[in-house]
């Protein structure tokens, strides 16, 4: 668990441009914690994930018509 928060360390405070692969290091020690049943803690690396939303940016077209763009966030 020592070597997870440690790379979550990294990626949030040395490098936060690398957001997916922060989100994919979580997901990953997220699957190890639920492996280990009764032992793992769960909630511990649930508080860390990040949350997913979903915003619509709106794109004025050549005629005037509003098209709109769905933008993920993490």
């Amino acid at each position: 668990m020592t070597i997870f928060e440690r790379a979550n360390s990294y990626y949030k405070d040395s490098a936060p441009e690398l957001k997916e692969e922060r989100a994919t290091l979580l997901e990953d020690w997220l699957n190890m914690e639920t492996n280990f049943g009764n032992l793992g803690n769960v909630s511990v690396v649930q508080s860390k994930l990040p949350k997913k939303l979903k915003k619509r940016k709106p794109i004025t077209r050549e005629d005037s018509s509003t098209e709109y763009v769905l933008l993920a966030w993490y």
